[in-house]
């Protein structure tokens, strides 16, 4: 009978331990996201966020595109506007890494081309090395017109190609999903469209 009560207990114990971790784990999350998001619309007077969630048929054209299916079916993007010109948007994604998930967050034009972009987390080991300026450097100036493909247009880290291939992926799917939600410069109609939906 102890027994039986000594090991409820202990699950128990470890149920509010597990529950705690993922309490503290999304505290962390959105502690990141701020200091992200302060960084990166430093000089916006206002941030906001809208929702996009893509059409049937814009998922398949997604998946076809990506090759791969996505990870989820609404997206956040987060807005930053002065004078009620918006200055740019960002978006925190996720793409699973060799020993686990890659956090990233991107900062994009009013046209969607890469201006800054970072690791949020990552429990990868060698994989870390993706964060190196050399690296990174590779995916500013792009857009979803670019094809963002290792070997093509992006070098692979040495000793963390999974990583970087992952993380490219991440970044593509990133664009590719700003295109859908925001058109281009060249689309303004399909823009106030996709902004329509997005609310």
């Amino acid at each position: 009978m102890i027994g039986k009560q000594a090991a409820v207990c202990f699950f128990g114990l470890m149920g509010l331990l597990l529950l705690g971790q993922v309490a503290w784990a999304k505290q962390s999350e959105r502690s990141k996201t701020k200091e992200v998001l302060s960084r990166f619309f430093a000089n916006s007077e206002k941030v906001s966020f809208t929702k996009y969630k893509p059409t049937t048929s814009d998922i398949k054209k997604l998946e076809q595109y990506l090759k791969s299916k996505l990870p989820k079916k609404e997206f956040i993007f987060f807005q930053g506007k002065t004078n009620g010109k918006i200055d740019g948007f960002a978006y925190f994604g996720q793409q699973q890494g060799k020993h686990g998930p890659i956090g990233f967050a991107v900062k994009l034009t009013p046209c969607g081309e890469v201006i800054e972009h970072e690791v949020v987390y990552t429990s990868e080991i060698r994989g870390i090395k993706i964060s190196r300026p050399d690296f990174a450097g590779q995916f500013v100036g792009k857009s979803s017109q670019d094809p963002l493909v290792i070997g093509l247009d992006i070098d692979a880290v040495t000793g963390a190609t999974v990583s970087s291939k992952a993380y490219t992926l991440g970044l593509r799917r990133a664009l590719k999903v700003f295109e859908l939600a925001y058109g281009n410069c060249g689309s303004k109609n399909k823009q106030k469209d996709s902004e329509r939906r997005a609310k």
